[in-house]
């Protein structure tokens, strides 16, 4: 959804891996499009986040910036944020709660520490 703060988000689901790299480049190249001054990246429904994934976040990061467009990530938490924060990725990205219908949140799935979720859809939200 093209949110009312002028936001592209991909949001993800359930574990982001190696695997979801096609999927989230072609997510990528559509929230670069022009029109939004903000990249949001959801992991609110994210129970897991691989080395490669971090690789991911880092590119996208800085295609946004080449594009003149501000980063952040959002609604990770449990084992996803602590994996960003022993990244460092707060001094990367901008790191938010996850807010849904304008209300600070973290899903059930991402403040799971056990991951039983299936490979993750990327999705952006327009």
């Amino acid at each position: 959804m093209n949110r009312s703060d002028g936001a592209q988000t991909i949001q993800l689901k359930g574990r982001f891996v190696f695997q979801m790299h096609r999927e989230f480049s072609a997510a990528l190249s559509d929230a670069l499009q022009p029109g939004a001054a903000e990249l949001v990246i959801d992991l609110a429904d994210v129970c897991y986040i691989d080395s490669a994934a971090l690789g991911m976040l880092l590119i996208a990061r800085s295609r946004a910036l080449e594009c003149g467009r501000r980063v952040a990530i959002e609604g990770a938490a449990g084992d996803v944020l602590q994996v960003l924060q022993i990244a460092n990725f707060e001094k990367l990205f901008e790191i938010r709660s996850a807010r849904r219908n304008g209300v600070c949140q973290a899903s059930p799935a991402a403040q799971t520490s056990a991951c039983g979720c299936q490979s993750g859809v990327v999705r952006l939200l327009t």
